[in-house]
């Protein structure tokens, strides 16, 4: 694999490993609580997680499809990539954003089964980026409904920063759920 990918690809796995292992950590009737009213369980969480990452994987597929079929490059740079949405505070959760209605968890997946969508959906990211492999990704742009335009490395960048993002308030949630508290 070309080292910006490879470089990305740890960073997606180590996330997803946080992420799981906190999942893990819930009872299944805990991950169903809800800390408030106005907050998501773990399980919307995992759920929305699994509706964000397929969606991920088709734009990155379709994207670099079409730029191939067009003449695009092969990759030349090794230069790390991880950086390049520095700045935009993505995984901080600093501000309470809402989700976009295709990926609001409308239809809640228990806890084993969101985890189940989760790995396909990162097997199907994975057969994406397998195919986006050595290919001058940077030069591949595509819309983000909230950040705008980000090339595919930014994308990539983009699902890891924003399930760092989540894998923090399932650590909050699984915190409150645990000490009884309703807030």
């Amino acid at each position: 694999m070309h080292a910006r990918l490879a470089g990305l690809a740890a960073f997606l796995a180590d996330t997803r490993s946080h992420v799981v292992a906190a999942a893990l950590a819930l009872s299944p009737e805990d991950s169903a609580r809800r800390p408030s009213e106005d907050a998501w369980s773990a399980d919307e969480i995992l759920t929305h997680l699994g509706l964000v990452e397929p969606g991920v994987a088709k734009r990155i597929a379709k994207s670099v499809r079409l730029a191939k079929e067009g003449g695009l490059a092969r990759e030349t740079s090794e230069e790390p990539v991880l950086h390049l949405l520095d700045g935009r505070r993505i995984e901080t959760g600093e501000a309470k954003l809402v989700a976009p209605e295709f990926v609001d968890p409308k239809q809640v997946l228990p806890r084993d089964r969101a985890l189940e969508a989760l790995a396909r959906s990162r097997e199907a990211l994975l057969a994406a980026v397998a195919e986006a492999d050595g290919w001058a990704l940077a030069e591949v742009v595509a819309p983000h409904p909230v950040f705008g335009p980000l090339n595919m490395y930014e994308w990539l960048i983009f699902l890891g920063q924003h399930e760092r993002r989540h894998l923090a308030q399932l650590e909050r949630t699984a915190a409150a759920v645990r000490s009884g508290s309703r807030r």
